[in-house]
């Protein structure tokens, strides 16, 4: 995969990036008493997570989809209404069907569109939200649909059999140090959601992998639009799938009131590298680190400054902004006049420096100071300022940067 020195140099940043983020992040979460092995598998395996890995797929090939919000609705919607039409025999394996269909739908409606229509991405993906979202919100659907206990009872029976034989194997090896009392944390319904979300996860990398040992084996490889038209529909599915395991965590499913929901998703396939790592393999090295960003910005959205401006997280608005800046920043260190080297360093190390500020806020008794959010947006926005400084010069000048021929691939 380290195909080249400057890819590698993205790679080690993304994920040291990354990994700080998390460090400083968790001791606040544990701070809150929120820090059993339960809670934190849950925010690695988010109900969002498949959505998240749709969006990643899309911006990989460079484009936007603006429909998984809608996707995830109308999954969760069509799961619902299979479920309640089943009476006293729900079937848990036919909603998630109806979801997986709802969603891939979508999506081929997204590919045909850019395809036929020579639409750009984001314009197609959003007349079919429009679309969509005014068809069920002017329907005589109900806002909400709420579900019983009982409807996964068929799934619920056989995830706790495996638990208790998984608590029972543990228990009977306690006096040799294994503790099973963790696993009482887990609950039925969590830990299924918990598997589905894991292997949507790992079903489509492993159809990454052969994707990609395919094209090392016959030397071919699909053509950029082949390759968004793909990835169109798997982001249809995958959020389909989102708003199936939705659906089971909190027992109803809403109307789509938005057609841009929870920044979570787009924020998580960003602190991934999928708008930022270069060359072949980084499709996928994006989708392992997916999880862990999924759990940063989780912890981000509860720790940092939460408050919301109509309906909307304000911290997840800057946490987005500050990642592509840091982002840009740091392609900038490469991508600028040579002979401003340290001045491009010094640029991307306070806006790197500032954002690991506002996440270490929360770690520490004066995480709730709002001085202490200022101090940190403050040495980023110093840094940015120094950064878009630079850039005018160099343009004054005369300065072209390298154009990046090499598109990210599967």
């Amino acid at each position: 995969m380290l195909n080249d020195r400057r890819s590698s140099w993205y790679d080690m940043f993304n994920a040291l990036l990354l990994v700080c983020l998390a460090l400083l992040l968790l001791p606040g979460w544990s701070l809150q008493g929120n820090f059993s092995l339960p809670e934190n598998l849950s925010l690695l395996t988010s109900p969002m997570l498949p959505a998240s890995l749709g969006f990643l797929l899309v911006l990989r090939c460079r484009a936007v989809d603006l429909s998984i919000w809608i996707s995830m609705g109308a999954g969760g919607l069509a799961a619902a209404g299979v479920l309640l039409a089943g009476g006293d025999n729900p079937s848990p394996s036919l909603a998630l069907l109806a979801a997986i269909v709802a969603g891939g739908l979508i999506g081929l409606l997204n590919a045909l569109l850019v395809r036929y229509a020579k639409l750009a991405p984001w314009v197609a993906t959003l007349l079919v939200a429009v679309a969509i979202w005014a068809a069920l919100n002017y329907s005589s659907l109900p806002r909400n649909i709420m579900l019983d206990d009982n409807r996964f009872d068929t799934w619920v029976t056989k995830i706790t059999y495996i638990v208790e034989r998984i608590y029972h194997l543990f228990e009977k090896q306690a006096q040799s140090g294994i503790d099973a009392r963790g696993i009482e944390g887990y609950g039925p319904l969590l830990t299924l959601r918990m598997l589905l979300v894991t292997g949507a996860w790992s079903v489509t990398m492993l159809a990454m992998l052969l994707s990609d040992m395919t094209v090392v084996r016959r030397g071919k490889i699909l053509t950029a639009r082949s390759r968004l038209l793909v990835a169109l529909v798997a982001s249809g599915v995958l959020s389909g799938f989102s708003g199936f395991c939705w659906l089971m965590e909190s027992g109803q499913t809403p109307l789509p009131s938005r057609l841009i929901d929870d920044l979570v998703i787009p924020a998580a396939a960003l602190m991934s590298g999928g708008m930022f790592l270069r060359g072949r393999g980084r499709t996928m090295l994006a989708g392992i680190c997916l999880p862990m960003a999924m759990l940063v910005t989780t912890l981000w959205r509860q720790l940092v400054w939460p408050t919301q401006v109509m309906g909307f997280s304000r911290q997840m608005f800057l946490l987005v902004a500050m990642l592509l800046e840091v982002q840009i920043a740091f392609i900038w260190v490469f991508d600028g006049p040579d002979e401003t080297k340290n001045k491009k360093i010094g640029a991307c190390a306070l806006s790197a420096i500032g954002l690991l500020t506002l996440a270490a806020t929360s770690s520490f008794a004066f995480g709730g100071n709002w001085l202490s959010y200022l101090i940190g947006t403050g040495v980023w926005a110093v840094g940015t300022l120094w950064m878009i400084g630079q850039m005018t010069r160099a343009e004054k000048e005369g300065y072209v940067p390298p154009t990046d021929t090499e598109p990210p691939l599967f």
